[in-house]
């Protein structure tokens, strides 16, 4: 009897060569909140409206959750997951090493130049710092960066409002990130107060642009014309400060002492990130966009989801910060308690190197192979070997969900005979739950004979002394559909299709 296998009886084919971006899911388990108090792989890990992110420069990545009141690592070296600050599910205001500290909705994340970590500590209107990761035994230490607190045994005090001034006299309403320059200066969109302050080494703070406590949408001089409502998200490249400006459907961009609008007609952006060639990614709502054009996720304001895909068919539910890093775009997929990974597939291109008989495709995760635009079944390997004239091509995906089909590569074979040496009968045609094989194959040579499913999943294999078959086989488990029959030996070969309906 053969196992059951489930498929679809009709295969649709779409073949992509690297023209599109992929979303894929980076960390979490999407629509599952919790937490990682244990270390686990980072697609077992569970987060709690993940908000801010950002690599270190070993390539370990940082993740805010707002509703765990923690900061989680994500390690480069093994993918492990683990909380590295705050205490799960316990929001407070306290510093101290690891998970006995206490935060209190940490938002924005960021690294510095030396990889110490700042948070905008939104709940308890400060900015944090953390000493950079060194191993999973060594507990990180926790400190206030800047803003006004009273030190208390186990829980602090915050005050929030808005001054500039040293670190211990400035206060903040509502910090939601954070961004750091090569020199160490930290950047803060300082929502409540819709201003954008800075932050020098030493934790003083100045006021850069906006008017304190004022809302509203005008560019011009920095510091006295220029208003902002609701700045969320942050971004630092070069000289040049860009700020998410959510209430005004805005990304702004501040240089040489001036405000101007970059990008208008947003929904509610809260985060953006500008590449080395000038392209704005923004985090909207439920897309990312590039520029002016949604790059992923829906087209629609009041269409949100989870679904990994390519482009403006995939879906997410309040991405609220993104960041870079080894090709591809991150983002905190808040709503659905993951991290996405986004990547640009047009650097990706599938291709066959040929050595004799033996077919190499480029390196992926997964291959199907074709023969004169046919699926070659049970043909998944990077590696295939011809045994017949024809022209091959192979489709590969990527470790990052990017999908690209080969050109065609002609090979003339001289060996296995696939000519009608020999018949091999198949019936009744389409079979129900018996089905018949017989064969002539006129040698004593071992013979394989093989079943696979239309997803060239191999149902059924056989080896034969013998090259005369006659062969009953029980199909009453299997679904209705196609499959294909591949028998051979040393020197003939035949594949025929088998159908199945009841």
């Amino acid at each position: 009897m053969i196992k059951k296998t489930i498929f679809s009886l009709i295969l649709l084919t779409f073949t992509f060569s690297g023209f599109s971006q992929s979303v894929t899911t980076y960390a979490g388990t999407p629509q599952s909140a919790g937490s990682t108090d244990v270390i686990v792989n980072r697609l077992l890990a569970k987060f709690t409206d993940p908000y801010g992110l950002a690599f270190d420069s070993k390539g370990n990545l940082y993740i805010s959750e707002k509703g765990n009141n923690t900061i989680t690592i994500i390690l480069k070296s093994n993918d492990n997951t683990i909380i590295r600050a705050g205490g799960k599910g316990l929001a407070g205001f306290y510093n101290a090493s690891g998970i006995t500290s206490r935060f209190n909705g940490p938002a924005g994340i960021a690294v510095g130049p030396n990889d110490e970590v700042y948070v905008a500590d939104e709940e308890n209107h400060v900015i944090r710092k953390i000493t950079a990761f060194t191993n999973v035994g060594s507990a990180q230490t926790i400190s206030v960066f800047s803003g006004k607190h009273l030190i208390k045994p186990v829980q602090y005090t915050s005050y929030p409002g808005y001054a500039d001034g040293t670190k211990d006299y400035a206060q903040f309403q509502n910090p939601t990130d954070v961004a750091v320059d090569a020199s160490g200066n930290v950047y803060v969109a300082d929502k409540g107060n819709n201003v954008i302050r800075k932050i020098a080494t030493d934790g003083s703070v100045t006021t850069i642009a906006g008017q304190p406590g004022v809302a509203g949408n005008k560019d011009g001089s920095a510091l006295v014309e220029a208003q902002f409502n609701a700045p969320t998200g942050i971004f630092v490249k070069g000289n040049d400060i860009y700020v998410a400006d959510q209430l005004n459907s805005s990304i702004r961009k501040i240089s040489g002492g001036q405000v101007t609008t970059v990008v208008s007609g947003l929904w509610t952006p809260t985060d953006v990130y500008l590449d080395d060639v000038g392209n704005y990614y923004i985090c909207d709502q439920h897309r990312v966009r590039k520029g002016i054009n949604t790059y992923a996720g829906s087209t629609d304001i009041n269409t949100s989801g989870f679904e990994n895909a390519l482009g403006t068919a995939a879906r997410f539910f309040y991405v609220k910060s993104i960041t870079f890093n080894d090709k591809s775009l991150f983002v905190t997929d808040m709503n659905n308690q993951c991290v996405r990974k986004i990547t640009d597939c047009g650097y990706f291109s599938a291709s066959i190197s040929k050595n004799g008989y033996l077919l190499t495709a480029t390196a992926g995760v997964s291959y199907i192979w074709y023969k004169n635009g046919n699926i070659i079944f049970g043909s998944t390997a990077q590696t295939y070997t011809v045994t017949s004239t024809g022209d091959y091509s192979v489709k590969v995906t990527d470790e990052n969900g990017c999908v690209s089909t080969s050109s065609v590569v002609h090979v003339d074979y001289v060996g296995i005979n696939e000519n009608e040496q020999f018949n091999v009968l198949i019936y009744p045609s389409p079979a129900n739950e018996i089905i018949n094989i017989k064969t002539n194959l006129p040698v004593s040579d071992e013979v394989i004979l093989s079943i696979y499913d239309i997803l060239g999943n191999k149902v059924f294999i056989q080896s034969f002394q013998s090259g005369i078959i006659d062969l009953k086989i029980d199909v009453s488990e299997l679904n209705n559909g196609v499959y294909s029959l591949d028998i051979f030996n040393k020197t003939f070969r035949k594949q025929k299709q088998i159908v199945i309906s009841r």
